[in-house]
């Protein structure tokens, strides 16, 4: 092939490759209206690191996952998927919120042994660490662990970006 009709087809497939960046999936037109938002989470009145953070809206429950993990300085920044198109920030509205932390990782195995389990390997993997679980101290109380219990409700607005929880109000 001769130096010119090279260059033609390095260009074209340049142009090519440009222009299809932008013909991926759009997000659904009915995706709801989000804002920065944030949540502080503390324990005893301390930063809380690495507890995940769910929001689930009274709108669109079923199509959208809303979820942040707390920092070193207990801040979770919350971020929306909807339909797996990602969205910043907590979707607008009424949203029920639920706290999940473990002691620790609880993993005795690498992510790719796991996934390198069979079916009664992987099953019985998961019940030693469930014990693990059990037997770790109870960091958040468990009437905030679930969607189902949680008493935490906020309402994500224009003026309302940051919500701040203390786990330690919510003994049991």
């Amino acid at each position: 092939m001769s130096g010119p009709l090279r260059r033609l087809l390095f260009i074209l497939l340049g142009i090519t490759t440009a222009l299809s960046w932008g013909c991926g999936q759009k997000p659904p037109a009915d995706k709801p209206q989000t804002i920065p938002f944030s949540v502080s989470v503390t324990k005893a009145g301390q930063p809380l690191e690495g507890a995940n953070v769910f929001f689930v809206p009274d709108s669109h429950p079923n199509n959208l996952i809303c979820t942040g993990l707390t920092d070193p300085n207990g801040i979770a920044r919350m971020n929306t998927q909807y339909f797996g198109f990602p969205l910043k920030g907590a979707p607008v509205g009424s949203n029920k919120v639920y706290i999940v932390k473990e002691a620790d990782d609880m993993h005795t195995k690498s992510k790719e042994e796991r996934a390198a389990m069979g079916y009664a390997e992987g099953k019985k993997y998961e019940a030693e660490r469930q014990k693990r679980r059990e037997s770790q101290p109870i960091i958040i109380p468990k009437s905030l662990t679930s969607v189902t219990t949680s008493p935490l409700t906020v309402n994500v607005a224009t003026g309302t970006e940051q919500l701040t929880i203390e786990v330690d109000d919510y003994k049991e």
